[in-house]
């Protein structure tokens, strides 16, 4: 049953979750960083050869890259991800002379070469399959004809049947022709299952939602939150972040009413566990929810 209170409007079913979640750690928690560096640079010598990419990389610190102006190749420090593109594919204006993929077999495309081209396995489900398009015409009264140039198929893993949220948890594979892909995102963080910990129920985390300053903010402005999504799953970091714990979260996902803004919406993540301060510091689990609050998706 949808929930109201007040000005919040819950219109989504509340499923309960289960009585204990599981909790993973990341796998390279126990690096040090002379073995990290080691360790980035074995896979960027691992990816290189599966991109065919020439040239010697830059450090950026939290990745090595090499850009130049046919492809792109970056491999990240903190986690388990690799980005590539065929820049004279990848950002063509014009469509290549086999055609794009219809978005069934651009589907079959990705999950096959997501499969041959990356170890271990993930889990993964598909969520989206978009498209990009040129429009151009000859002239100012000339209508424009749009071309098709190329399907991006996108996935997100999922862990203990439960779906991993954030932008470091994504494959997206880009078509331009069937023959082979234009651009790789591969962001991912292998883990460890380290236990067992009881859950938030929904409502006490709707609860936390409501106090939210930002919502009390916005709900003093007479503002009303209508809440389309509520989900139960995991939280990853951004690829270039350390992340020790993938911590349970609550998405909440919705936009308001009477804002003069027609496109304001939200995307906050409640952490779905108690942890205290404390051992939320000495677990490393950055790039979290804080404990008791929320925080918004980059």
């Amino acid at each position: 049953m949808a929930l109201t209170r007040k000005r919040i409007h819950v219109d989504v079913d509340l499923v309960d979750p289960p009585e204990r979640v599981d909790v993973y750690r990341t796998a390279r928690r126990g690096l040090s960083s002379d073995d990290q560096r080691q360790e980035l640079q074995r896979r960027w010598e691992h990816w290189r050869g599966v991109f065919a990419v020439d040239g010697e990389p830059d450090n950026l610190g939290d990745r090595l890259v090499v850009l130049s102006a046919s492809t792109s190749l970056e491999v990240y420090l903190a986690s388990d991800s690799v980005w590539w593109t065929d820049r004279s594919r990848a950002y063509r204006e014009t469509p290549e002379d086999d055609g794009v993929p219809e978005d069934l077999e651009a589907v079959r495309l990705a999950e096959t070469y997501i499969a041959e081209t990356f170890q271990p396995a993930l889990d993964l489900s598909t969520v989206s399959v978009g498209e990009q398009v040129a429009a151009t015409s000859q002239g100012p009264r000339d209508a424009p004809r749009s071309d098709r140039l190329g399907v991006a198929v996108t996935l997100r893993p999922t862990l203990s049947d439960r779906p991993i949220f954030g932008p470091g948890a994504k494959v997206r594979v880009l078509f331009t022709d069937s023959s082979r892909p234009a651009d790789v995102a591969y962001f991912s963080r292998q883990v460890e299952h380290e236990g067992e910990v009881e859950a938030v129920h929904p409502y006490q985390a709707l609860e936390r939602l409501i106090g939210d300053r930002r919502f009390a903010e916005a709900l003093a402005a007479g503002l009303e939150f209508h809440v389309r999504r509520f989900e139960f799953g995991y939280y990853s970091a951004p690829p270039d972040m350390f992340q020790q714990f993938l911590v349970p979260v609550y998405l909440a996902e919705g936009d308001l009413e009477r804002s003069q803004l027609d496109a304001d919406v939200f995307r906050l993540y409640v952490p779905a566990v108690d942890i205290d301060a404390r051992s939320m510091k000495a677990l490393g689990v950055r790039a979290n929810p804080t404990v008791r609050s929320t925080f918004t998706s980059f």
